[in-house]
């Protein structure tokens, strides 16, 4: 039978409360055992994530060491899942409060320094936590701001193989080659 690492016997309420048991003295926990348990420790660890806490508050809240937690982020998909939702939640909130600040500064219940530094932050991490939406967008635009020309061509060293030639859109009285 396979055995998974073993519970630490200082597991919290929290934990005890997830279902989360000490592992007797010796004696290693069965892995299938805390798979029952998985969709309600995800979505405890969901709430800890997106309520601004990190994967070492909500380990150090269960007792139970950071390996175990990113053990369980590796080998559980609904872990995983639940961690990725949770950024993007906590993305969310760090952008409403970037405006909450910014309205505080302005009505002078912040200092302007630190509410720059406060938006600043937030603005970064809300970067790294949903890039795709809160991250740099690049655009890529041909000569002077307009489509990219792609034109297709024989190759002259294949014989049958069609290359893809991106080519600025050629200027005023140029020729087209």
């Amino acid at each position: 039978m396979t055995v998974g690492p073993q519970t630490p016997s200082n597991v919290t309420q929290k934990g005890r409360a997830l279902g989360i048991r000490p592992a007797a003295p010796g004696k290693r926990r069965i892995p299938r055992l805390l798979n029952d348990r998985m969709p309600r420790i995800a979505e405890a660890f969901a709430e800890e994530v997106a309520s601004g806490g990190s994967i070492r508050s909500f380990a150090s809240s269960l007792g139970l060491p950071l390996a175990t937690i990113t053990g369980w982020m590796q080998k559980h998909q609904i872990v995983r899942e639940a961690y990725d939702q949770a950024r993007s939640v906590r993305a969310d909130l760090r952008a409403e409060r970037i405006d909450e600040v910014a309205d505080g500064a302005l009505a002078g219940e912040h200092e302007v320094p630190a509410a720059t530094l406060r938006i600043k932050a937030d603005q970064w991490l809300a970067r790294c936590e949903r890039p795709g939406y809160y991250g740099d967008r690049t655009q890529v635009t041909g000569h002077g701001g307009g489509p990219i020309e792609v034109r297709w061509r024989k190759d002259d060293q294949a014989t049958d193989v069609q290359c893809l030639t991106v080519i600025r859109s050629p200027e005023e009285g140029e020729e087209d080659s």
